[in-house]
């Protein structure tokens, strides 16, 4: 059983596949909590932050 040294992720697959380990089902909550979410709430704080610097500085008059 000879494995390949610069490649870790393929000698963790040979063992999972000897132990019968199934890979998981990719799920759509894994997207939402991994791209969508955290570009909602960067771009919520982006908007109050803006907020916040146009009513400190009275950029708008």
């Amino acid at each position: 059983m000879a494995y390949e040294w610069t490649d870790p992720d393929a000698e963790a697959d040979a063992i999972e596949r000897q132990a019968g380990i199934a890979e998981p089902p990719p799920t759509r909550s894994g997207i939402v909590f991994g791209l969508i979410l955290p570009v909602v709430v960067s771009g919520i704080v982006l908007l109050i932050g803006m907020w916040f610097a146009i009513r400190y500085f009275h950029l708008l008059g």
